[in-house]
């Protein structure tokens, strides 16, 4: 079962938008039912009711499932726009407690989906995969910053590993939505930071690090 991203003031942005096409577009048909169909307003008005119901209805789940990928939209909703296959680098704090030197900065692609009121997250390295659970996107009211936290699972083989690691991060959008960057937590226990930047919208068919990486590097942005 999938998540809702959206939160609870744009899901009642997204409604009160919603009744003010109703009453609208109830009007405009009855209007045409009355001065061009002959009928008069009793009966025009419910039956224009029950179609600009329905076809608001349709409307809205268009909206709320469609991918999120059109700049102006996103900007008249105020909704931030991370779809899109997004490529960067992490660094990690594995083994420092133990007193092993820190690893070299590792690669990583993410796929995100988004819809208004969904979005998913994978991340792809050469040697391990994660799937958010839980996703949460907002936009700022007071500083119109975009940020991105969720929470991951992932199945570790790196170092003899075979586990399953549960995990946390959080994404600040950077340069009008271009790049992300922040830091993750897992129960390993690890930390560490993200940075990534986007490569392309069309991100439909990339479900490994070998697609993902075969796109950037034809984008030149491996």
């Amino acid at each position: 079962m999938r998540s809702v991203t959206a939160s609870f003031p744009e899901i009642r942005k997204l409604l009160k938008i919603a009744g003010y096409a109703v009453l609208g577009l109830t009007a405009v048909i009855a209007a045409g039912l009355v001065y061009y169909g002959g009928q008069k307003w009793p009966d025009a008005l419910p039956r224009a009711s029950s179609i600009s119901i329905v076809v608001i209805t349709v409307a809205l789940n268009f909206l709320a499932e469609t991918r999120w990928i059109y700049p102006l939209i996103a900007k008249l909703t105020k909704r931030p726009l991370v779809h899109g296959l997004w490529a960067g680098h992490l660094t990690s704090d594995y083994g420092v407690r133990e007193g092993r030197p820190p690893l070299a900065p590792i690669q990583i692609f993410f796929v995100i989906r988004q819809s208004y009121l969904h979005t998913s997250i994978e991340s792809h390295t050469q040697t391990q995969e994660s799937y958010s659970t839980i996703e949460h996107l907002e936009k700022s009211e007071k500083t119109g910053a975009g940020h991105l936290e969720y929470v991951f699972e992932m199945v570790r083989t790196a170092h003899s590993e075979n586990k399953i690691t549960i995990g946390y991060g959080k994404l600040r959008l950077l340069d009008q939505g271009q790049s992300m960057s922040g830091d993750y937590w897992t129960n390993s226990p690890t930390q560490g930071q993200l940075k990534v930047v986007l490569v392309t919208r069309d991100c439909e068919e990339i479900n490994s690090f070998e697609s993902a990486s075969a796109v950037a590097e034809k984008l030149g942005q491996a």
